[in-house]
């Protein structure tokens, strides 16, 4: 392995949402680039980041949407040998059960022309509580709702391969909040991104919870052992200006420069995985304040970094692999080099 840290880039790498393939996955045919490919055949897979206080979250899909220039394409029978469905009319997952690089293929094929489409819907039943909802740590299971019973996701683009494979990755620490009122839980498009497995990177590692106790780190206790604190990956190049901000709704500080994290994950576990990142340039964070991180509310109590060293800035190319240790240094990521999903 080699030292990862001064690996810069003066271009930005990060493209969001781009599909089109430079090299093959799995599902790849090997006739990139073919200008004869007009339709691809695609599988679809979902994965997702753990969040804190839950046990499981699980959501059944009734139909997914792929929206281009002409018709929509709706899949609204599902066959997957993975989930044990040969044309069901809807899919039942629990996301915490598909975690870090792990996924769960909900669509085995589908036929999608080469191109730009605005937008994939996934319709999500959600008003019956014993077939989407979330079951906090405990045991005590609350209903879970998609406002409009849909997630929109927004663009993508199918290259010109005759097979590739796409995954929706759900980032339920930006994604997923809490309504006392109802005691409900919301779950909303914001942190739900998706990507060519195939331009995918990682990035996990290990964590020293007593290594990153200090004075201002009053969430870590006395033992050690983590009962908050967060990894986060905001996707832009540092300049003097920058301003990381928690996980919070990019709209509530549109004319400001706090950036939103791209992506995070708890630091509760003695490791971590980010899984399904685009490539691109990053700014890596820890913070040791985020008892209350709450995706709809933008709290400049949470401290980024805190302690105030632990920021790092990296490079990730198409199907890259760092290992990362926590506390974070210069040096402390390092390229897997055969690392591929």
């Amino acid at each position: 392995m080699r030292n990862y840290f001064l690996k810069r880039s003066n271009t930005l790498l990060f493209a969001a949402l781009i599909l089109t393939a430079c090299g093959g996955d799995s599902g790849d045919s090997g006739d990139s680039g073919d200008s004869q490919v007009t339709a691809s055949d695609v599988n679809l897979s979902f994965s997702d980041s753990p969040v804190d206080g839950a046990e499981a979250v699980v959501i059944t899909v009734d139909s997914i949407t792929f929206r281009g220039n002409g018709d929509d394409i709706v899949v609204d029978t599902f066959t997957s040998e993975e989930l044990g469905l040969v044309d069901a009319d809807t899919f039942q997952l629990d996301l915490l059960s598909v975690q870090g690089e792990d996924s769960r293929l909900v669509i085995d094929s589908i036929e999608l022309p080469v191109g730009n489409y605005s937008n994939m819907l996934i319709d999500v039943i959600d008003e019956d509580t014993s077939i989407t909802y979330v079951k906090e740590v405990g045991g005590a299971e609350k209903e879970l709702k998609v406002p409009s019973d849909q997630l929109k996701l927004g663009g993508f683009s199918v290259g010109a391969l005759s097979k590739q494979s796409m995954v929706v990755e759900f980032g339920l620490e930006q994604s997923m909040t809490y309504n006392p009122g109802p005691q409900r839980y919301i779950l909303k498009p914001r942190g739900v991104r998706i990507l060519s497995v195939d331009q995918a990177a990682q990035i996990s590692g290990t964590i020293d919870h007593a290594a990153l106790q200090s004075d201002t780190c009053s969430a870590l206790d006395s033992s050690g052992v983590g009962i908050a604190g967060a990894l986060y990956a905001y996707a832009v190049q540092e300049t003097a200006e920058t301003v990381l901000g928690d996980n919070f709704d990019p709209a509530l500080a549109a004319n400001s420069s706090v950036e939103a994290p791209y992506a995070s994950t708890s630091l509760d576990a003695t490791d971590f995985t980010l899984s399904y990142l685009e490539p691109g340039n990053y700014i890596l964070a820890v913070s040791c304040h985020t008892v209350i991180d709450d995706p709809d509310v933008l709290q400049p109590e949470i401290i980024i970094p805190s302690p105030e060293d632990q920021k790092i800035n990296i490079t990730l190319n198409a199907g890259d692999k760092l290992n990362c240790n926590i506390p974070l240094f210069e040096g402390s990521c390092q390229l897997i080099e055969d690392g591929v999903f």
